[in-house]
């Protein structure tokens, strides 16, 4: 019988010290918190991603006739958006918006 896997990424994993050496964020240190090594990659992704989405509306943003900001939607677990937004401040344009949706469940 084969042992059932994990099937997505925990960030709040710590890998093995053999695999950590492998894995260099982005101040070239080796590190085992995947927090580190993926969240500036995440943020600028997101920031040029916003930033195309502005080209593509002419620079609209959003509002009336330009001069509107760019809007992120983080509908992420709290796991997964810290990874993002622990970055936002240095890798994300002033005019970026961030509107979290808070998700109840049975009440809480």
């Amino acid at each position: 019988m084969t042992p059932i896997q994990p099937y997505r990424l925990c960030f709040g994993s710590k890998l093995p010290p053999a695999a950590a050496a492998a894995l260099v964020d982005a101040d070239g240190e080796a590190t085992s918190s995947l927090y580190k090594l993926w969240g500036t990659k995440l943020a600028s992704f997101a920031n040029s991603t916003l930033h195309a989405q502005t080209q593509t509306d002419n620079g609209r943003g959003i509002g009336e006739g330009g001069g509107g900001v760019r809007l992120l939607v983080n509908v992420a677990s709290d796991e997964y958006s810290k990874a993002v937004l622990a970055h936002a401040a240095t890798h994300f344009d002033e005019d970026v918006t961030v509107v979290t949706c808070v998700f109840k469940h049975q009440g809480r």
